[in-house]
């Protein structure tokens, strides 16, 4: 998936990223953590806001 692409679909929203792919995206990160933590494989889990035109990874 392109950044433009990333952008429109989950601007505005907190995301976590695994191997690459989006897995969980929410308007809260306690959320999108929430929903990761329990995940089996973590050690490739990164997590970051997409404002909209731009990435900020945390």
């Amino acid at each position: 998936m392109e950044d433009t692409e990333i952008m429109k679909k989950y601007g505005g929203r907190f995301v976590a990223i695994n191997k690459g792919k989006v897995i969980a995206s929410s308007v809260t990160l306690k959320e999108v953590y929430n929903k990761v933590i329990r995940s089996q494989d973590q050690e490739d889990l990164y997590f970051a806001y997409i404002p909209g035109n731009d990435i900020l990874i945390l």
